[in-house]
């Protein structure tokens, strides 16, 4: 369940997103161009710290660590760690280099330097510093960021739904302005998110920082594990296994139903009747003990339907025979003509509901928690 391309599939999302900021931004994109601009011209020797007159990627990586560098700063500096990101050449720049890029409109507005500033400051000034703002973690303010990482948000959501209390339970706020946070039976030490970092990472409608710091706690883990150096947002925004993220967050085997688009399989090359059943039974046991499950699309033809993208089970009605789901980068959908395969399903923050042979049909995976400690106990076979 590897969803590390899934970036290419958000060219359409991320630009539908660049122009919602642009039209609600504090100013219009000519003014946000003078403004970073501007940024740039001031800000440049600073930010050039070995002094030779180029803006290296370890140079921003520095200032992304940097908690004295805020607001607008932040996220000119994020812009431009977004910028090498997007897949353009990784190699230092120098001021007049950025000047050109700033003038410049990109076609690909997720690699506009003008329209991730003011993403990345709409994303600074509508967040809030304290962990949980509202005291208890909720799904629906909960907006996949700029990272691709899909993987690391849909587990997290598929637990939030099953119990909002385990969530509760990861987070250890301490005095020096870190945080620990609990991933299965180990506990990840991270310092709280930087200006810089929250504009790259999810938003949460200013209801805390807690998605950021799981993000930032989830890549220093798997940091661990891969034993690779660097920033821990650059890991994450990588790609990797929904399957991996859901066992390490709980500490339990997770055991996987491979559905057709895993299978590629044609009508009559399996007893469909018989799997959709098995199918029900995973989803009902799963369910009914709270425990959490995700799924994952391959490549996907239907409208509001990422491909190579995951998604959080929310609850399963066994008299509709349907299946409902949590998509990371929430918003809204409303399908061209009846809802299906073909025009996709009415979608509001995120969340949808589709029949379960339909979702079985255009679905790769699905992943569920097990109750069997990943310490202890040997992987589970595949389904069915």
């Amino acid at each position: 369940m590897d969803c590390g391309s899934c970036r290419p599939a958000l060219l359409l999302i991320l630009s539908v997103a660049a122009t919602v900021v642009v039209a609600q931004g504090a100013g219009s994109i000519s003014d946000d161009r003078r403004d970073l601009q501007q940024l740039v011209e001031d800000r440049f020797r600073r930010w050039d710290r070995n002094r030779d007159r180029r803006l290296s990627p370890e140079e921003v990586n520095l200032l992304v660590a940097d908690r004295d560098i805020r607001d607008e700063e932040a996220a000119a500096v994020a812009a431009i760690k977004r910028y090498w990101r997007s897949g353009a050449e990784v190699r230092a720049l120098s001021q007049d280099q950025l000047l050109y890029l700033i003038a410049q409109r990109n076609t690909a507005r997720n690699a506009d330097l003008v329209v991730m500033f003011a993403e990345g400051l709409q994303q600074i000034r509508g967040s809030s510093s304290r962990l949980f703002a509202s005291r208890r973690p909720r799904l629906e303010t909960v907006q996949q960021g700029k990272l691709g990482n899909c993987f690391v948000l849909a587990p997290l959501g598929a637990v939030l739904q099953a119990s909002p209390d385990r969530v509760i339970r990861m987070f250890i706020e301490q005095a020096n302005g870190r945080y620990g946070v609990r991933l299965g039976g180990r506990v990840m030490q991270v310092d709280a998110p930087t200006d810089a970092e929250r504009a790259q990472t999810a938003g949460n409608e200013g209801d805390g920082v807690w998605v950021n710091v799981f993000e930032k706690a989830i890549g220093s883990a798997l940091q661990v594990r891969r034993s690779v150096s660097g920033s821990s947002l650059d890991t994450i925004a990588g790609g990797g296994s929904a399957t991996e993220i859901l066992e390490l967050i709980t500490g339990n085997r997770v055991q996987v139903f491979l559905l057709d688009g895993a299978l590629q399989v044609r009508a009559g090359d399996r007893d469909s009747d018989r799997v959709d059943q098995q199918l029900r039974e995973f989803l009902r046991d799963t369910l009914a003990d709270a425990r959490a499950a995700v799924c994952t699309t391959r490549t996907v033809a239907t409208p509001g339907l990422p491909g190579n993208h995951a998604y959080a089970v929310i609850s399963f009605d066994y008299r509709r025979d349907e299946i409902t789901l949590w998509n990371p980068h929430g918003g809204s959908f409303t399908p061209r003509g009846s809802s299906g395969p073909k025009s996709g399903y009415s979608m509001r923050k995120g969340i949808f509901s589709l029949p379960l042979v339909e979702f079985r049909q255009l679905f790769e995976e699905l992943a569920a928690e097990s109750n069997r400690s990943a310490r202890t106990s040997r992987p589970l076979p595949d389904l069915p």
